[in-house]
């Protein structure tokens, strides 16, 4: 008769036992998702700024005032580039680093 009462509070321990593990892991779940999402929102503002900075120095060197509008009709394709222009931006660009 005992070994039986004592199946029944295994048994409810084992329960708060998972019980209490997932909880946990809910826990951490969230605190995960609330960290990736910290992590995306400073990952896009840092891109922004360095899109911001670049955007400056191209203003500042060739003095033309560029958009940073990012649809496909606003890409320069190969054949409008102006290669000594570009390869002066990527060289100054280069001696930034």
């Amino acid at each position: 008769m005992r070994a039986r009462l004592y199946q029944g509070w295994l048994l409810l321990e084992a329960m708060f036992a998972v019980a209490s593990v997932a909880f946990m892991l809910s826990l951490f779940q969230s605190h995960q998702a609330s960290l990736d999402h910290q992590l995306h929102e400073l990952k896009q503002a840092h891109i922004e700024a360095r899109q911001r900075d670049l955007k400056e120095s191209i203003e500042k060197v060739f003095a033309v005032k560029i958009s940073t509008g990012q649809t496909d009709a606003s890409i320069p394709s190969c054949q409008s580039c102006q290669g000594a222009v570009l390869k002066q931006v990527l060289e100054y660009e280069l001696n930034q680093w």
